[in-house]
């Protein structure tokens, strides 16, 4: 291997369809009319493609076609943009777009996992056709996250009830709840270090008394943030931060 996982000056593009064997990606649907009609890339130009699994390569476009691209791999890079600590981030389901904005900034932040939840505070509960919708955009978001910051691993995202997502955070040795009448500040629960980190934050209102207890049952520690109420989006992407700053590589 060679590079980092960012290569300055070189467009991104992703593509499921790597071929190491034979030296060979192709790009299709909307990553090839960006490359052809946005980007105007020609044959013999320079690129970098990344499948959102961990994996990116230097490349040159050897042949444009109707369809596809032919991209001639290089050198594979070093992914060296990750995070050293693996964070899960549990959050309740939130209003409109605003699902799209938190995917994106904790994409960008270096969250390795996102499980958004229902919680019996939410403004309404989403139907199957409606939460695989919703999944298929996000992980479109993710990507498109991914291509700019410079990561190499596409975030998983997950869909589900409030108690099957705290199982899924348990994996973490650190585990936390965020509540506004915790007596715990966070800077005290992020006092030693941990390799992987599991926050869990609730909708507009907050959790209810009894989530908190069911998640304190799964080994989570309900921590508080401060004196000021922040908006559900905003203490999701302040709290992935804080972890990064005091566990991770911020700062």
């Amino acid at each position: 291997m060679g590079g980092s996982g960012y290569e300055k000056g070189l467009r991104r593009f992703y593509t499921p369809l790597i071929d190491t064997v034979r030296g060979i990606a192709t790009i299709e649907g909307e990553e090839l009319r960006h490359l052809k009609k946005v980007l105007r890339l020609k044959e013999g130009d320079p690129l970098v493609v990344l499948d959102g699994r961990g994996r990116a390569f230097r490349g040159r476009v050897e042949r444009l076609s109707r369809f596809s691209a032919l991209i001639r791999l290089g050198e594979e890079l070093e992914p060296s943009t990750e995070s050293p600590i693996k964070i899960t981030l549990l959050q309740a389901l939130l209003k409109g777009d605003k699902n799209t904005l938190l995917v994106q900034k904790a994409t960008e932040l270096g969250v390795s996992r996102i499980v958004l939840f229902t919680t019996r505070r939410t403004v309404r509960e989403p139907s199957v056709e409606r939460i695989g919708r919703l999944k298929e955009r996000l992980e479109r978001v993710s990507i498109e996250s991914l291509k700019q910051c410079g990561r190499t691993l596409a975030p998983e995202i997950l869909i589900t009830e409030f108690e099957d997502a705290l199982t899924a955070g348990t994996t973490s040795p650190l585990k936390l709840i965020f509540h506004e009448r915790a007596k715990t500040h966070l800077k005290e629960a992020l006092g030693q270090p941990a390799g992987a980190v599991t926050v869990a934050v609730g909708p507009e209102g907050g959790f209810s008394a009894e989530e908190v207890a069911l998640a304190e049952s799964k080994g989570y520690r309900a921590v508080g943030c401060g004196p000021r109420v922040l908006r559900a989006e905003t203490m999701g992407m302040v709290a992935v931060a804080l972890v990064q700053y005091a566990l991770g590589d911020m700062g």
